[in-house]
């Protein structure tokens, strides 16, 4: 026995009310026809929620059968403009990037970016340097490890002094520490 998808379409009345079309089941996989957002200012609002513009010229037609979605996919992608949460600057989120989200990576339909990309890069880089202070920072305090494992480390606390910094908070009493510890040794080595 085949299971069969029960299709509800349903959309946004212009008074704010959500209305239902009708139900259907088919054996047939769900397509983007079934979810009845012919145009691209047809999508739903709260696919976008915090963004204070758009451009519907732009918009990119999903296909639904790639994206993750609990009830309602996404059937358009358009350019839609956010506010960073830690730069306050303005930027876009292009159609083809979200192209690339839901269909390509996958995420959840209802996912957007708070921070712009170049934010996002710093908190990447930091992310990284965390990483790399995490593996080697049990044997970088002895003094026979090379100098330049112990100059990586130091470079590391130094990015993630920059990504603490923009959080408005003092990097930890560890890293500093481990800092002035790595600096000596290295100032002790090239004297």
């Amino acid at each position: 026995m085949t299971r069969k998808n029960q299709i509800r379409r349903w959309f946004w009345k212009n008074d704010g009310e959500r209305d239902y079309w009708t139900i259907e089941e088919t054996d047939r996989p769900l397509v983007f026809e079934d979810f009845g957002c012919p145009q691209p200012s047809d999508l739903s609002k709260h696919f976008l929620p915090e963004s204070h513009r758009r451009n519907y010229d732009t918009a990119i037609k999903a296909d639904v059968t790639k994206q993750n979605f609990s009830v309602m996919p996404r059937c358009w992608y358009i350019d839609a403009w956010f506010y960073c949460d830690e730069c306050k600057q303005e930027f876009c989120w292009t159609a083809k990037e979200q192209k690339h989200w839901f269909e390509d990576c996958t995420f959840f339909v209802h996912s957007y970016p708070k921070k712009c990309p170049a934010c996002r890069q710093k908190r990447r880089v930091a992310r990284d340097a965390k990483l790399i202070y995490d593996k080697y920072i049990h044997v970088v305090r002895d003094p026979s490890t090379h100098p330049k494992i112990k100059q990586r480390v130091i470079d590391a606390i130094e990015q993630i002094e920059q990504m603490v910094q923009v959080d408005g908070k003092n990097l930890s009493p560890a890293y500093e520490l481990t800092r002035r510890i790595l600096m000596r040794q290295l100032g002790n080595k090239n004297s």
